[in-house]
């Protein structure tokens, strides 16, 4: 600040002051304050954990996806073998006076089928590959056909309890993040109470001029007493509180959404360990060796068409449906990884 009269008129007074003043808020609002940015920057760490984690899982459900498709192509290819050698034998029967001409033309039409299928099991497996490499971030110019995929769905046994799932929710970083959320919220509301209540300082450090050889160092002082503090302040008092009343309800609302998740994915996975345990041990490889003996008997007269077609159906969709199984499996234990903290699909090892 300065004032009085120019030096070059010969002012009879002239001072200036040169400050430096800082406000100092109550000791109380500035830990309160100081806890609240903590509890915001571990949500933020919870929610970057989260985001690491939600990659890794959707990664692997997008390699699973793609090697579902693998399988389902393999299938397909096979079913187009059979056809083939089905209509061969068709062919040799009509020639031998054994059959008629219209087995030749059923199994004519489900060669036809079958690669129409073999077609569309080739679309859906480059379009799981191109949703991979989207997921993994690799860019178009290294995208290509020539990527292989050794990896492939495969049972094996797990054996844990539901308990051991349930348990990993408390430790769950989007579960943790609303947490501090929550926590965050709680002391900005203590942080509205306090400025409000408690008194503020400020102290100045000044240097004047009072005149000439009149030079010293000044030090200031000063408390600030809210007096109207709820006409002030009751604005921010209730924003806060708004706020931690809505932290509260998503802290209630991640907590039923994860149980759902562990649920569905623990219920998924025992069900659907179930039904790989019964295909494999009965209806695969008896479906499979039912159409083995009933081609041979078409073959040698003993069976009809019909016959034939639909022990090759039961055989087809009983693999189809073991790898739809394995799928599901495979699935079920990338979402439960999560909650247990520990790789067991696609570990590389």
């Amino acid at each position: 600040t300065r004032e009085g009269i120019d030096r070059d008129n010969s002012a009879v007074f002239n001072e200036q002051r040169w400050g430096l003043s800082q406000p100092l808020p109550s000791p109380f609002s500035a830990f309160t304050r100081v806890r609240g940015a903590r509890a915001q920057s571990a949500a933020r760490g919870n929610e970057r954990e989260q985001v690491r984690l939600n990659l890794m899982r959707d990664t692997k459900k997008a390699y699973a996806t793609l090697s579902y498709a693998l399988m389902q192509h393999n299938l397909a290819k096979e079913r187009v073998e059979i056809a083939r050698e089905l209509l061969d034998a068709a062919r040799a029967r009509v020639e031998a006076g054994e059959a008629s001409g219209l087995e030749l033309m059923k199994t004519e039409v489900q060669l036809a089928a079958a690669e129409n299928d073999l077609t569309d099991r080739q679309i859906r497996v480059d379009e799981a590959r191109y949703r991979l490499f989207n997921q993994m971030g690799i860019s178009p110019g290294e995208e290509g056909y020539h990527l292989e995929f050794p990896d492939t769905l495969h049972f094996f046994p797990i054996t844990f309890e539901e308990d051991a799932v349930l348990d990993g929710l408390k430790q769950m970083p989007r579960l943790l993040a609303a947490a501090n959320r929550q926590n965050a919220a709680r002391w900005d509301n203590r942080t509205a109470w306090s400025s409000a209540l408690l008194p503020d300082l400020e102290v100045s450090l000044f240097r004047q001029d009072f005149g000439s050889g009149y030079d010293y160092y000044g030090f200031e002082a000063g408390v600030k007493i809210p007096l109207w503090f709820w006409l002030n302040d009751q604005g921010k008092i209730r924003a806060s509180r708004a706020v931690l009343h809505r932290r509260n309800g998503e802290l209630q609302q991640e907590e039923r959404s994860l149980l759902e998740a562990a649920e569905g994915a623990w219920h998924r996975f025992k069900a659907s360990k179930i039904t790989l345990a019964r295909y494999r041990d009965t209806i695969r490889d008896k479906s499979k060796t039912l159409f083995r003996l009933t081609a041979e008997g078409y073959r040698l007269g003993e069976t009809d068409l019909l016959t034939l077609l639909d022990a090759q159906r039961l055989y087809l969709d009983s693999q189809d449906r073991y790898y739809q199984a394995l799928y599901q499996y495979d699935v079920a234990l990338i979402e439960l990884e999560i909650f247990l903290g520990q790789e067991m699909i696609f570990t590389g090892e």
